[in-house]
């Protein structure tokens, strides 16, 4: 079980992502991806946008809090 805090509405709830890194806010409905990082270190991530499906390579550091804003169709979706 994974603590997944949706970036909208800020609830945070345990899940069982079974593999899945697209996930569903189960109170306002937003879709973000879950991301699942190690301790300290800084990661390259590849990102996919739930609305267009457009992917881009980010850099984030652990224990950041994004929210990033597609640049194809102006999604704006929490990492």
């Amino acid at each position: 079980m994974a603590l997944v805090r949706c970036p909208h509405c800020g609830r945070s709830e345990h899940t069982d992502l079974h593999g899945r890194y697209l996930v569903e806010c189960s109170d306002c409905g937003q879709k973000f991806a879950a991301v699942i990082l190690s301790s300290g270190e800084h990661h390259d991530l590849k990102i996919v946008c739930p609305q267009c499906s457009h992917s881009e390579i980010i850099s984030i550091h652990d224990d950041a809090v994004l929210k990033v804003k597609c640049s194809q169709c102006g999604c704006e979706f929490g990492v």
